[in-house]
């Protein structure tokens, strides 16, 4: 067997398992760099129970055991069901030099346990993608781990993924203890983009930090998130230009199926909303939403947002002067009228916009489509 083509294992713990064929991959990469991908079937929608998820992770991992120093690990993958599944495979690799290890998952769906994840001496230099549930995040950060120094400069920036977290009501996690967390880790690693999705924080937590986020790199991403921690989030990350951010064109905020407080203050040049049915939320999210640079320009991405309606819009003609900056706006699956677009873009078109892209939307009149295009400044573009 030529080693060369052996390259990936991938495991499903709720498919037929069979140990030998783990072995079998072992036995034949040598000491080939190789990529490992352990999965659970449908998490949402667990089938396995976490006694046989454990037993059946910690046959992979004992054999994955003595290749972790050997510098040949390229990427470690677990999409499984049970957190506490993440702790067992979490105690393999402390202590281990993973110095070819550039991308590491550590995603659950139930979060069977708050136990804390203490584990010693994480050394990941080469590290550049690193996905874990914010939990494990906020335990292991502070354990003293080995993370790269300015990884992917000049090319891509470090890839911080925080994923789902939904324990217990009396379990939720301190938006205090979060916010430290990542605090300390861009600290480490400031050149990043960063996602944060399903989480549960206790709304009662507070936010008290001295200092804030630096965020020189494209993507701030928030997905399912709900009451203070937005604002909090936002209210800590301050944009510092740097060449990444030039060469891309500006940085991106994106917002999806988040709740967003009033007082919301939103400093990005590209922000997009998604799936949004909250008029309030949307307005929230706008009504303190600036370029970072005062004479720059934004540009409005909404995709499937019920509550980007009429209201919406028509709040928008009457505080036109906070879009004095706006130059393009893009929908998907449009919630407003074309009447009500049309009056906004009569507002605006004497401030800065230039430019409407509409798609997915029912079909346009005539009558209005010869409107829209008296509008002689206007690009605009509408498709069913």
């Amino acid at each position: 067997m030529d080693p060369v083509f052996w390259t990936t294992l991938s495991v499903n713990l709720n498919g037929p398992f069979i140990p030998s064929i783990i072995t079998k991959f072992f036995t034949a990469v040598g000491k080939n760099p190789f990529n490992v991908t352990v999965t659970s079937g449908d998490t949402s929608s667990p089938e396995l129970s976490a006694t046989k998820e454990h037993a059946r992770l910690t046959v992979l991992m004992k054999q994955l055991d003595p290749h972790l120093g050997a510098k040949v690990l390229k990427s470690l993958r677990l999409d499984i069901i049970y957190r506490s599944s993440i702790l067992l495979a979490l105690s393999y690799l402390g202590e281990k030099e993973l110095f070819c290890l550039s991308d590491l998952r550590l995603n659950s769906y139930v979060a069977d346990t708050e136990e804390e994840a203490t584990v010693f001496q994480l050394m990941f230099p080469e590290l550049t993608s690193l996905h874990i549930d914010a939990k494990t995040f906020v335990d292991i950060v502070m354990e003293g781990v080995e993370w790269p120094q300015l990884p992917g400069m000049g090319i891509h920036p470090f890839a911080l993924v925080v994923t789902r977290y939904r324990p217990r009501e009396e379990d939720l996690l301190s938006i205090d203890g979060f916010v430290d967390a990542l605090d300390f880790f861009i600290s480490e690693i400031p050149f990043l983009t960063l996602r944060i999705s399903d989480v549960g924080f206790d709304p009662s937590s507070g936010c008290d930090i001295d200092g804030c986020i630096v965020r020189p790199s494209a993507l701030v991403s928030l997905a399912d998130l709900e009451g203070p921690i937005i604002q909090a989030l936002f209210s800590i990350i301050e944009y510092r230009p740097s060449d990444m951010a030039a060469f891309q064109g500006g940085d991106t905020a994106v917002l999806t199926r988040c709740e967003v407080a009033t007082e919301t203050e939103i400093w990005c040049d590209f922000l997009r909303l998604e799936e949004i049915d909250s008029s309030s939320s949307i307005i929230n999210a706008l009504e303190n939403w600036s370029p970072h640079n005062p004479m720059g320009y934004t540009t409005l991405m909404v995709d499937k947002c019920s509550g980007f309606d009429d209201s919406v819009l028509e709040w928008m003609v009457e505080e036109e002067d906070r879009f004095a900056r706006l130059k393009k706006i893009a929908v998907t699956k449009p919630a407003f009228s074309a009447e009500t677009l049309h009056e906004l873009a009569e507002v605006l078109l004497d401030e800065a916009l230039s430019e409407i892209q509409v798609w997915d939307g029912p079909p346009l009149d005539e009558e209005i489509r010869d409107r829209f295009a008296e509008l002689e400044k206007l690009k605009f573009s509408w498709k069913v």
